[in-house]
């Protein structure tokens, strides 16, 4: 469980990093991602 942790933030701070350089399309791409993991822990 803690390798999944790890790879949850990794994902979280690379998506951050990625929405405040690139505002707009990516974001649509990140909620995309976010959703798809959600739906996958749920």
């Amino acid at each position: 469980m803690t390798g999944w942790l790890i790879v949850v933030l990794i994902v979280v701070v690379v998506g951050a990093v990625f929405m405040t350089l690139y505002q707009g399309s990516i974001t649509q791409i990140w909620n995309s991602i976010v959703s798809k993991i959600t739906g996958l822990l749920s």
